[in-house]
C-alpha cells in the first residue's frame, strides 16, 4: 500500500498492524516465474518497485523479508500478528 492508502485505513480509527512483505527485486521475479498464467505480468515488476513507497518511520508497519523459506516466513508474519492482536486484547 501507499503511504496515504495507509493513512486512510488509520483514520477509521482502529488500532492497526501493516504486515509489509518486502524481497530483493530478483527474488519476486524468479517467483513470478514459476508462475504461468498469474494475472501479474513480470514486465510490470520493475515499475512497481520504482512507485514502491518505503514505511520508514511508521510504527505500525512490520517489514518481513519474504526472500527465505515459506514455512519461515509464515511462522514470523504468524508471531507477529500474535503478538499485535494479544496486546490490543489485553486490558
Amino acid at each position: 500500500l501507499r503511504r496515504s492508502h495507509r493513512q486512510r485505513i488509520r483514520a477509521l480509527g482502529f488500532r492497526t498492524l501493516f504486515l509489509h512483505l518486502q524481497a530483493d527485486p530478483g527474488v519476486i521475479a524468479g517467483r513470478l516465474d514459476t508462475r504461468p498464467g498469474h494475472f501479474f505480468h513480470p514486465g510490470l515488476l520493475q515499475s512497481q518497485f520504482e512507485d514502491l513507497q518505503p514505511a520508514s518511520g511508521e510504527q505500525d508497519v512490520l517489514p518481513f523479508d519474504v526472500g527465505a523459506e515459506m514455512p519461515e516466513v509464515i511462522a514470523r508474519v504468524v508471531e507477529a500478528a500474535r503478538t499485535f492482536l494479544q496486546r490490543e486484547l489485553t486490558p
